[in-house]
């Protein structure tokens, strides 16, 4: 029996955060901060695209044949042999571009689960994983946004592997998104083509530790986990505030600081025995600088993207 066509769905993917110090290109972790694609096929056979943009950084996302969601969902509809659909979409952007939390990750996972739903696409995690590289080019954010929770990723002859780990500690997170942007070609441009033996053994060291913290939600020698000599240091330069922010956490009793991503966001760590709430002197420290921002309190999301059907 052939099945009705869906004609109405909604999709929540969630931020994600990724280096994290010395995971650099392989380690994420995803936050309850969701960018939501609400779908609805029109009943036309225009096969055009209507969309409509809402959230607090709807401005930020490109309305134009740039727009990643669009570029994505077409190449896929191609790769596919599918002809693309007239839909409406509302496309509710809750996730700031260019901040280091996997704002293209999420674009491109929204046109796989747009295309996936649409055309009864039926793959596992890693398939879809290793479909979409192509279009992100690493899959330390791609990872956690699919999946939720804290995750490993590699590539090998062009197949993506990961394994997730539900987190569960009681660890609480501060990002500090500043009104700036780094692009991500920006912060790869300042990256060494060579590192020296010890500096890949420095960070390589750190990594399995780093990854039993969050496990066990044992902070007690985080800092030393986090730190790292691949992209860190080159990295924070680009952040004209980050040493003062990273200072200012330790001194009132975070775990652990580092950048999102490549920034400009900064995630900070707090232990669940410090009680401190205050976030005002991390936003003065932007003010400082004449740049304006924002402090966001995530949880970790554990389920990754979630569809919804609504028929």
């Amino acid at each position: 029996m052939k099945k009705k066509p869906i004609s109405e769905f909604e999709l929540r993917i969630p931020a994600s955060t990724s280096n994290i110090g010395p995971g650099f290109d392989c380690l994420g972790l995803a936050f309850n901060l969701y960018n939501r694609v609400r779908l609805k096929r029109k009943k036309d056979k225009s096969s055009s695209l209507e969309f409509r943009f809402s959230g607090p950084y709807a401005s930020q996302i490109s309305q134009t044949e740039n727009n990643l969601f669009l570029k994505t969902f077409d190449a896929l509809c191609h790769s596919l042999d599918k002809p693309k659909p007239s839909l409406f979409i509302d496309y509710e952007v809750n996730i700031p571009v260019f901040r280091g939390l996997g704002s293209s990750a999420n674009a491109v996972l929204a046109a796989y689960f747009t295309a996936s739903t649409l055309f009864d696409l039926e793959e596992n995690n890693q398939q879809i994983l290793s479909r979409l590289l192509p279009f992100e080019g690493h899959p330390d954010n791609l990872t956690p946004s699919l999946t939720g929770g804290l995750t490993i990723s590699t590539v090998d002859n062009s197949k993506v592997y990961f394994n997730k780990y539900d987190i569960k500690n009681d660890w609480r997170y501060l990002l500090l998104i500043p009104d700036f942007h780094v692009s991500t070609d920006a912060a790869r441009k300042v990256l060494p083509e060579l590192y020296k033996r010890p500096e890949i053994i420095y960070s390589l060291s750190r990594l399995p530790l780093l990854i039993h913290s969050f496990l066990t939600g044992n902070a007690a020698h985080l800092p030393i986990f986090l730190r790292d000599k691949i992209h860190h240091p080159y990295r924070t330069r680009l952040i004209p505030f980050y040493e003062e922010v990273e200072n200012l956490a330790y001194a009132r009793g975070a775990a652990g600081v580092a950048l999102s991503g490549s920034g400009s966001s900064i995630i900070i760590i707090i232990p669940a025995d410090n009680k401190e709430t205050a976030t005002g002197p991390f936003l003065d420290i932007l003010h400082q600088h004449g740049i304006g921002g924002e402090i966001y309190k995530p949880h970790i999301d554990n389920h990754g993207t979630i569809v919804t059907l609504h028929d």
